[in-house]
């Protein structure tokens, strides 16, 4: 099936006078199917019905080319040093001449960085960031230095990892409008950027008084899972040169439209509109998380693409608990491995998220004969107004010591209370 009339008029015909070079291709192609017995035939398929062949030139996504400005970036190598290789980038937003792409280009020396030796060049990498972790897995694999540019989370697993890499202090990158440029946009801001968010509620009318505290209700975790399908959102309203601010619902069942025909499913898409509705005004006044036809066009694609559950199957508590009966006494064992037992044992009988688990203090620690009780004072996933502050609570386990999570908890105090006075 091709949508190129000449080339199914020269490969059914076996060849043709024409032109040489389609005569060639012809024969070749009979010569190559004839010695292995195959026998082909070629129809015609319109361009505009070839989408399985043509969707990777048909959807281009020149919004997630997002880079440092040039004139940060050479005061970013100044400081610490000039390097000779640009990572993960294309020839719309390389840094340097000499550049790996994330995916067949032109200009480049290679396509995937992941797929060579980084320790021969000082390497330059803005990747993106879920790939984080793994570039840091690939800078101690090859041995590589470089500069590397990473988000700020300190709640990521990878952050202790990060900073043990350090071979110079890091660079906290200034909070400014003309911090990341997009190619092609002169004046298009991030699409977490405040303005942006502040901007849309001027132009709903909220008083500036007001601006602030309701940006405040937007938590880090929700600007984070929001900000893909925003920045997506302004880069398309930015190519049709509308607003994105004020819009109307054709528009929105267009874009959404598009994250399906990108391989999104309904929790993504559904999350989409739920950012535009934070973002967006429709013309018709109504909300787009409300809107008759964009929730029927949600509806569709539930009943089309149906979610499926993230986990199939559960593991086998048991092994890692005969695993751990295995272990030492909890006095005899090292650091690390007696903080892996703990955050387990912890993990396994508070049933906890990560977040709550990452929260947790020494100084908001009460700790009784059979059991410790955790005070999370900071803000969690699950607080409500009227419902702040949560509770930990840790019991004793005196039928297996080797289970107790309470005898693993003063273990690690008794371990670890030396440095913690130190740090305080």
């Amino acid at each position: 099936m091709i949508d190129n009339v000449t080339a199914v008029t020269y490969i059914n015909n076996m060849g043709g006078i024409r032109s040489v070079e389609c005569d060639k291709m012809a024969r070749k192609l009979w010569n190559w199917c004839i010695e292995r017995k195959i026998w082909v035939t070629a129809a015609h398929l319109p361009g505009d019905q070839n989408v399985i062949a043509d969707r990777k030139s048909r959807v281009f996504q020149d919004e997630t080319e997002w880079m440092l400005s040039p004139l940060l970036f050479e005061d970013v190598c100044r400081q610490l040093g000039q390097p000779t290789i640009d990572l993960f980038v294309t020839r719309l937003n390389n840094q340097l001449p000499h550049y790996i792409a994330w995916q067949p280009d032109p200009g480049a020396v290679a396509a995937d960085a992941f797929r060579f030796y980084w320790g021969e060049e000082i390497f330059y990498a803005f990747p993106p960031f879920c790939l984080s972790e793994r570039c840091m897995q690939k800078i101690i694999l090859d041995k590589a230095e470089g500069i590397l540019i990473v988000p700020k989370w300190s709640t990521q697993s990878w952050f202790p990892r990060l900073l043990s890499m350090l071979i110079r202090d890091p660079i906290l990158l200034p909070k400014a409008d003309n911090v990341l440029t997009l190619p092609g946009c002169k004046n298009a801001l991030h699409p977490l950027h405040k303005k942006v968010i502040l901007g849309s509620l001027q132009a709903r009318g909220i008083p500036e008084e007001a601006r602030e505290t309701i940006l405040g209700s937007w938590r880090e975790s929700t600007r984070s899972q929001y900000g893909a399908y925003l920045k997506r959102w302004i880069n398309f309203c930015y190519k049709r040169s509308c607003s994105p601010l004020y819009t109307n619902v054709n528009t929105v069942l267009v874009f959404l439209s598009e994250l399906r025909d990108q391989g999104l499913h309904y929790s993504a898409i559904n999350t989409a509109r739920s950012a535009l509705a934070t973002f967006t005004t429709l013309s018709s006044g109504n909300s787009i998380s409300t809107d008759p036809m964009v929730a029927r066009f949600l509806k569709g694609i539930f009943s089309t693409y149906p979610p499926m559950p993230r986990y199939t199957e559960i593991w086998n508590v048991s092994l890692v608990l005969d695993y751990i009966r295995g272990l030492p006494p909890v006095e005899e064992l090292d650091l690390k491995m007696l903080s892996l037992k703990l955050c387990f044992l912890v993990a396994i009988t508070s049933a906890q998220r990560l977040q709550t688990l990452h929260l947790l203090q020494l100084d908001q620690l009460t700790l009784n004969d059979d059991s410790a009780v955790f005070r999370v004072t900071k803000f969690l996933k699950q607080n409500r107004p009227g419902n702040v502050g949560f509770e930990v609570l840790l019991e004793a386990y005196p039928k297996d010591e080797r289970l107790c999570v309470l005898k693993t908890l003063r273990a690690y105090i008794a371990k670890t209370i030396s440095h913690y006075e130190m740090r305080s």
